[in-house]
């Protein structure tokens, strides 16, 4: 185990496994999500029965999809960063990484994304993850949807009423 490992090796070798987030399936999972979960600190969501209800969530999912994607891509590379530096040394990150860019490994980069890319749920459960700020600085829209949907009828359903806002 080598946990010497410098960061910046590490984060190309991880930037080369993770790939790109497809923003188009990134902005469905963030529709259904605005659509379905019940933000503690916002109440229930409005009733996606209601046109300006479904509309909204669109809007705000296409609004929000390319930096949420970013942070939830960006906290896969620190994930796989962290985990990659205790096990290899910076040469062997580095030209593992030239590999993975490279043409030649463009198929066994392919590969390893399918083997590394999430199933749906998995999928929804980053998401999720980011909606409701557990990456840093993505709660942007889920608030921005409950502001914007704030008049509409909501989701029936039990729940306390949510807290005053600040």
């Amino acid at each position: 185990v080598r946990g010497d490992a410098p960061q910046g090796a590490a984060q190309a070798l991880a930037g080369a496994l993770v790939g790109p987030v497809p923003e188009a399936e990134f902005a469905r999972a963030l529709e259904q999500r605005l659509l379905s979960t019940q933000a503690a600190w916002r109440g229930l969501p409005c009733d996606p029965r209601v046109p300006a209800c479904a509309a909204a969530a669109r809007e705000v999912a296409r609004e929000y999809a390319a930096r949420e994607a970013a942070a939830i891509r960006q906290a896969l590379i620190a994930l796989y960063a962290r985990r990659l530096a205790g096990q290899m040394s910076e040469a062997e990150m580095r030209t593992a990484a030239d590999e993975l860019n490279g043409p030649r490994g463009a198929a066994l980069a392919r590969g390893l994304r399918a083997l590394l890319t999430f199933e749906p749920r998995s999928f929804q459960e980053l998401v999720t993850a980011v909606g409701t700020g557990a990456v840093q600085g993505s709660r942007g829209a889920t608030d921005a949807f409950y502001d914007r949907t704030q008049d509409l009828p909501r989701k029936s359903g039990a729940m306390a009423p949510p807290p005053p806002r600040p």
